[in-house]
């Protein structure tokens, strides 16, 4: 009896081990289009009252082979409204359903994964409507809002590497608050703007002048960069002598 157990054990423990392997291996052979950003421009507002952000960002990326499909990063708080392709076609998001879907052809569509089912994490994957051609640049606007007050949705469990506070916050790169492709690997160049309600200040690098238009902050990075590291509050400026 006893050999018997023992020699279950052992079967479970292998076949247990051959699974794991195979969902190891499997998420190993994921193969996605390799593609380069090249700049960001963001609209962003901030609701620190509501920990909200709400965003309209604008992507410019090359793909480095011919493809239909790419995918980006996205902290799962967030959740995307809409996706288009700017010098092309309108998007809609495809149903959650394990039945097949007909796209009329040149329609934008997306699914969104907002658990990080995929060993992607938190992300987007998002179907251009027609096959474009390796080096051909592309365009594609985000538009999407969430709460960003906790860890949930972004890439370590118990930290908030964004937040969006009553007072204060936050927002880092390695949060994945804009989509994001190839952590810090795939450097591009930023126009962000990003709008406060009256008594704040927001701080973050600009290679110009930061100016500040009626609670719209706008920062510019002109040359490529890990981008998206912001700070704000209620601050007092100070001239240091």
């Amino acid at each position: 009896m006893n050999n018997y157990r023992k020699r279950f054990f052992q079967l479970f423990s292998l076949n247990l081990s051959v699974i794991l392997f195979s969902f190891t291996a499997l998420a190993q052979q994921v193969q996605r289009t390799p593609f380069d950003v090249s700049s960001y421009q963001m609209d962003v507002q901030l609701v620190p009252d509501e920990n909200k952000l709400n965003a309209t960002v604008d992507v410019n990326f090359t793909p480095a082979e011919d493809t239909r499909t790419v995918s980006f990063e996205l902290n799962g708080s967030l959740k995307i409204e809409s996706i288009t392709r700017q010098n092309s076609f309108s998007a809609t998001a495809l149903p959650k359903t394990k039945t097949a879907v007909t796209s009329t052809p040149g329609q934008v569509t997306f699914v969104q994964d907002q658990t990080g089912v995929s060993d992607l994490g938190p992300s987007v994957r998002i179907d251009l409507g027609e096959i474009v051609i390796k080096g051909t640049p592309v365009t594609l606007r985000f538009r999407y809002g969430g709460v960003l007050n906790s860890p949930s949705g972004g890439p370590l469990l118990t930290k908030r590497l964004a937040s969006v506070g009553a007072k204060d916050g936050y927002l880092m790169y390695a949060a994945r608050w804009f989509p994001f492709h190839d952590y810090a690997a795939d450097q591009a160049t930023s126009d962000v703007s990003i709008s406060l309600p009256a008594g704040f200040q927001i701080v973050g690098f600009s290679d110009a002048a930061v100016t500040n238009a009626g609670g719209k902050y706008r920062f510019v990075q002109s040359k490529p960069a890990l981008i998206g590291n912001f700070a704000y509050g209620k601050y007092t400026n100070k001239t240091l002598r």
